[in-house]
């Protein structure tokens, strides 16, 4: 069972859709960084389920377990990447002060995304999954899976996101899920129809209540709220809160092994004074930076700039020189041909398509430096 074809055909079949509603910035009082559309290549996205409850209409967590899926979908440049998530019952707090049932806040569905361009198309869906203890667990385990996904650098986690796909797909088929709310929508760039904005999308549960965009308000701690000025807390309606953040650069790169464990290791020995030690370290950090596919091009630059300070140098333009030098990375295999990412000036020079997996031309006389890496072209 694939889980995007399930959640696609049970939305469209859905014959009482939850409305969905934008909330105006103007009704955000949580105070964040300003937020803009994206261009290719110049920021980055995340989707957060900013806060959800569902009312006790049923007993949550007997029989009945609540989780919310997503699966974001991105095609640009001739590829596609399908990223998914889930948070199962352990993620839901129980609500019993001032509103009877279970909430969520804050749960981080994917990890800031480079938008390269193209199409970002996103799933939501708000589960119902009846079963007993068994299914909770399996919910759980999913989730659990889902956050490596969830967690940088992006490239890696690809590799586990086509298990957590598969896992989600064997749950739905075995058909005791339902979807209590759900969305799907296609999103792209600046400037051209439906483009990618962040800000917060309300999903209200229908059937009870119809309200208007300008009933809702988003508190300063990122709740659903109504009333003048939100002063109330919104119950009259099951609901999902999704914010789409953007920013132009990314706070986590040093969590990338491959850039860094070499930072780390280039300060430990710069700060005993060993700086040719220390500079090959920031050499191979400086390298994975430039042909990072997590790292958009705006930032690459100001990350440099960082890495070479530890020292003393923060010369952008002999990296980039450098870089075209040290052209090629082997990425993985196809077969028993290994494949490599190339650099735009080497690739001009070999006549194959840079920055992607590809077969490097024989005969080229390149010289073989280590296992994974080669330079320079005679």
């Amino acid at each position: 069972m694939d889980a995007w074809a399930w959640v696609k055909e049970h939305i469209e079949s859905e014959a009482d859709r939850p409305q969905v509603l934008r909330i105006d910035p103007s009704h955000v009082l949580k105070k964040r960084a300003k937020q803009v559309p994206l261009e290719a290549n110049n920021g980055y996205f995340r989707l957060v389920v900013a806060d959800m409850w569902l009312a006790h209409d049923v007993e949550w967590g007997k029989t009945v377990h609540p989780a919310v899926q997503s699966l974001v979908r991105i095609k640009a440049a001739g590829t596609e990447q399908t990223i998914p998530s889930i948070a199962g019952p352990d993620t839901f707090q129980v609500e019993t002060k001032d509103r009877r049932g279970v909430a969520v806040r804050n749960q981080f569905m994917t990890q800031p995304i480079p938008f390269r361009g193209g199409t970002v198309a996103i799933q939501v869906a708000l589960l119902r999954v009846q079963g007993q203890d068994n299914l909770k667990t399996l919910l759980n385990v999913l989730s659990g899976f889902a956050s490596l996904v969830a967690a940088p650098p992006l490239s890696t986690a690809l590799q586990v996101a086509d298990k957590v796909n598969d896992g989600l797909g064997q749950m739905l088929g075995l058909g005791v899920a339902q979807i209590h709310a759900g969305l799907q929508d296609t999103f792209t760039g600046k400037g051209q129809a439906n483009e990618l904005q962040p800000g917060y999308l309300a999903l209200i549960r229908s059937g009870r209540v119809k309200v208007g965009a300008d009933d809702l308000w988003i508190g300063a701690d990122g709740d659903l709220r109504t009333g003048p000025r939100g002063s109330d807390q919104f119950t009259a309606s099951d609901y999902v809160v999704l914010l789409l953040e953007s920013s132009p650069r990314r706070d986590d790169w040093t969590e990338f092994p491959a850039i860094g464990l070499p930072y780390r290791k280039a300060r430990e020995r710069a700060a005993v004074g060993d700086l040719k030690t220390a500079k090959g370290f920031i050499d191979n950090a400086v390298s994975a930076v430039m042909l990072s596919d997590d790292i958009v091009d705006r930032q690459k630059d100001s990350i440099v700039k960082t890495l070479r300070g530890v020292v003393g140098t923060t010369d952008v333009a002999h990296d980039r020189r450098a870089l075209d030098r040290q052209f090629a990375f082997r990425v993985g295999m196809v077969g028993e041909n290994p494949m490599f990412r190339v650099s735009p000036h080497a690739a001009a020079r070999l006549g194959v398509s840079p920055n992607v997996a590809t077969r490097l031309p024989a005969g080229r006389g390149l010289v073989r430096l280590e296992a994974t890496r080669f330079r320079r072209l005679p």
